[in-house]
């Protein structure tokens, strides 16, 4: 399983890209992300973005900063 990155915007996940580059993550702040992390994009975080669903810090695993 390979790491993505993650923009969110409040508690929402609004942004998953394969790009993980500093370049990238600026992007991702410019779009109006608030959140940036780096982590492993799990069954449960698919679907919590798919659908919408409110994310927490603890949602995450190997969460790289």
């Amino acid at each position: 399983m390979s790491k993505v990155l993650f923009g969110l915007m409040d508690k929402k996940i609004v942004l998953v890209d394969t790009e993980t580059t500093p370049k990238a993550k600026k992007q991702a702040l410019k779009e109006g992300c608030t959140t940036i992390l780096v982590a492993f994009l799990t069954d449960e975080l698919r679907e919590k973005w798919i659908n919408e669903v409110e994310v927490s810090m603890a949602d995450f695993e190997g969460v790289e900063l």
